[in-house]
């Protein structure tokens, strides 16, 4: 059986890019993917931890200043109207959705890592992103600021 082709405007780095965010934060261990024109096989140690995405932390964000929440993976960011998705100058905390960005089809959440009150969304909805992006801004602190 052959392999489905590739999307034509993907390229091996970025199909690989896609791989490595998809099983970013999972349990996959072993993994083998096959495209028109390449292949990928992925196996990793059980006990190596992942990088973690870069997101804001409490421990690393001033008190006073606003902490950037930062895209865990590569995909496209989603934040539809009808998503009810919170407004700049919302209260939010470290469960509030405010996003998801799409992988190979999986749709991740994007939290923000403190509480505090929504300043800014960076990307518009269905828009590109890169692991690490600024996707939001949050003020952290009281959450009565609002």
């Amino acid at each position: 059986m052959n392999p489905p082709p590739a999307p034509e405007d993907a390229s091996g780095p970025d199909i690989v890019a896609d791989v490595l965010a998809t099983v970013r934060g999972t349990s996959v261990t072993d993994l083998d993917v096959e495209w028109e024109g390449g292949s990928l096989h992925l196996r990793r140690d059980v006990d190596a931890s992942w990088p973690q995405a870069a997101e804001a932390t409490p421990a690393a964000t001033p008190a006073e200043g606003p902490a950037i929440v930062r895209s865990p993976y590569v995909g496209i960011f989603h934040r539809e109207a009808e998503g009810g998705y919170p407004q700049p100058g919302a209260v939010v905390d470290e469960q509030t959705l405010l996003g998801e960005v799409e992988t190979m089809g999986i749709r991740n959440a994007v939290r923000p890592a403190l509480a505090g009150v929504l300043v800014e969304v960076l990307v518009s909805d269905r828009t590109p992103v890169e692991f690490g992006q600024a996707l939001a801004v949050v003020r952290p602190g009281p959450q009565n600021d609002a």
